[in-house]
């Protein structure tokens, strides 16, 4: 099994990618990649998205969104699951 990272500033790449093209299951739309990249509250090289392959074959991904949250008037980086996938003949296999 193999595990690709991808950070924000990676997203616009991908969605150009001949992978995004090519792929069934895809793991950002192309509206919300763009979404994440112009998220305010983001770094550049935040990680965001992680995608499972298994002999090539996307298996899974894991999505992130950064975020800012204040705790006593102090900014805290956090981040949300955004979403998550797992193909269905892989599941309950531990791939979450």
């Amino acid at each position: 099994m193999r595990i690709e990272k991808y950070c924000v500033k990676d997203l616009m790449d991908l969605i150009e990618s001949d992978f995004y093209k090519k792929t069934p299951n895809l793991p950002i739309s192309r509206h919300r990649a763009i979404s994440h990249f112009n998220n305010p509250h983001a770094q550049a090289d935040d990680e965001v998205l992680y995608l499972l392959f298994k002999e090539d074959k996307l298996i899974a991904y894991r999505l992130l969104l950064p975020d800012t949250v204040y705790i006593n008037n102090k900014p805290m980086q956090m981040t949300w699951l955004s979403c998550m996938w797992v193909h269905h003949t892989e599941r309950r296999k531990g791939h979450a």
